[in-house]
């Protein structure tokens, strides 16, 4: 499958807004589609007068973002979307978040564990006490996103097209020609934080899907290692996943280099201003036909917090990813076959 992944938003304390979404999405496409879905996204370019240039989906008005939508609901595809109000964030907050994330990295950590471990879990621990809280934001994003992806595709193909299951081709937005500090993240911390969470919070598996394209990414041992043991306790057998085995085919692009880059962006910006009240629901109202609702009673797009913002209150007004959240909620597709 090709899992093309995009972000919009300044992920910073705005001074003068009642809300501000910013948010990191991803638009999953089987293999088997990915050439019928860019031959459709060209056809709409033309008719929208771009045959060659890259659109950027700021300058769309709402009925190319709604053809854009119909077009995809024709496929088999998923979109995610993992945001945060950063109105409802604290710089207090988030500075207290992410130490805390830091501290937790070395909690277990005795002598008796392996120098060469203990190094490359300081260092990872030094990366995020000194990153900017809009980097932390941004990488946070990054992470619960990534991990929903593994989840929701892994449970949504096996079902369906469990051959899309063999390999994962990821390609994310490449802002600049240069290598930018968020996307040195990737390597640094993000796959190794990815790992770590999914020994925390393991991947269902359906008994009646096929998983056979995906089980040479499963791996099995007797128990934990011994720096997972304290955290984990004496699990047997001790069953992960293999997340460098998964990200292997991971790249930045540019994306007037990429069509799938080029949709995500259409999307991710689409959904971000309709959360913040800046696209009509003629443009956005059906995007939910897009997602895929994990268990019942939980919301396909996922708004994160990462302060304690107890003080921080809307009062009487309300804002606008309320109806989003909720239209997209009743319309969204069942990830269960």
């Amino acid at each position: 499958m090709n899992i093309f992944i995009d972000e919009a938003g300044i992920f910073t304390i705005p001074s003068n807004k009642e809300w501000s979404i910013s948010c990191v999405c991803a638009l999953v496409v089987p293999e088997q589609e990915t050439e019928e879905v860019f031959f459709g996204f060209k056809k709409l370019k033309e008719k929208w007068g771009i045959k060659y240039a890259e659109i950027k989906g700021s300058k769309l008005n709402e009925l190319e973002v709604a053809s854009l939508i119909s077009l995809l609901s024709q496929f088999d595809v998923i979109f995610e979307v993992t945001a945060i109000d950063m109105m409802m964030q604290t710089a207090e907050g988030l500075t207290a978040h992410r130490t805390t994330q830091a501290d937790m990295i070395t909690k277990n950590v005795t002598a008796q564990h392996k120098p060469t471990l203990v190094q490359s879990l300081r260092e990872v621990q030094t990366v995020l006490r000194n990153l900017s809280n809009q980097l932390y934001v941004q990488a946070i994003c990054s992470l619960e996103l990534l991990a929903k992806v593994i989840r929701k595709a892994t449970l949504y193909f096996a079902q369906r097209k469990p051959k899309e299951l063999a390999e994962f081709y990821w390609v994310i937005d490449a802002k600049q020609e240069k290598i930018t500090p968020y996307e040195e993240l990737w390597g640094k911390i993000l796959l190794p934080m990815l790992q770590a969470k999914s020994f925390r919070k393991p991947f269902l598996q359906l008994v009646e899907a096929n998983y056979s394209y995906f089980a040479k990414y499963c791996e099995e041992k007797p128990e934990p290692p011994e720096h997972l043991k304290k955290a984990l306790g004496n699990v047997s057998p001790f069953e992960y996943i293999k997340i460098d085995e998964i990200y292997k085919n991971l790249r930045f692009q540019q994306s007037h280099e990429n069509l799938g880059l080029q949709i995500v962006d259409i999307l991710t910006t689409a959904i971000r201003r309709a959360m913040n009240g800046n696209l009509q629901i003629a443009g956005w109202g059906k995007i939910g036909h897009l997602m895929a609702r994990s268990k019942r009673g939980s919301q396909p797009i996922q708004l994160i917090n990462l302060s304690d913002n107890k003080v921080i209150t809307y009062k009487n007004k309300k804002p606008p990813y309320w109806t989003v959240m909720h239209i997209v909620e009743r319309i969204c597709k069942p990830i269960l076959a």
